[in-house]
Order: structure tokens, then C-alpha cells, then sequence
């Protein structure tokens, strides 16, 4: 084998090397997005349903308090009577 015919082996090797080398990091860089925006997805949604959670216990804590009223002014009533 020729010194020219090693060298163009190698230079194969070498391109094929980077290639596979760039493709992986392709690979890696839309992994790592696709994570980064279900991440960001998944903590909107998070965010949405604290919203709402604390919507319900602020209306069910409102709806005991006047619950609370009500049983209060029966009582009341009850022992004015």
C-alpha cells in the first residue's frame, strides 16, 4: 500500500468520524430541545392547574364561610323564638 493510499484511508476514516460525530451531536442538541419544551409545557400546565386550585379554595372556602353564616343566623333565630 501506497503512502497516498494510506493517507486517503484515513482521511475517509477521519470524515467519516466527524460525521458521525456531528450527527450525534444533532442528535443530542434535538433531544435536549424536545426536553427543554416539554419542560417548559408540562410547567405552563403546572402553572394553569395552581391557578385554578387555588380558584377552588378561595370559592369553597367562601361557600363554607357563608355556610357558616347561615347556621349562625339559624341559631340565632332558634333561640330568640
Amino acid at each position: 500500500m501506497t503512502t497516498n493510499e494510506d493517507a486517503n484511508k484515513i482521511n475517509a476514516s477521519l470524515d467519516t468520524n466527524e460525521d458521525l460525530a456531528n450527527y450525534i451531536d444533532s442528535v443530542i442538541e434535538n433531544l435536549q430541545n424536545k426536553v427543554g419544551e416539554a419542560s417548559t409545557h408540562i410547567n405552563e400546565k403546572l402553572e394553569d392547574m395552581t391557578t385554578r386550585i387555588n380558584g377552588l379554595e378561595s370559592s369553597l372556602n367562601d361557600i363554607l364561610a357563608r355556610l357558616d353564616q347561615a347556621d349562625q343566623q339559624t341559631t340565632e333565630e332558634n333561640t330568640t323564638s
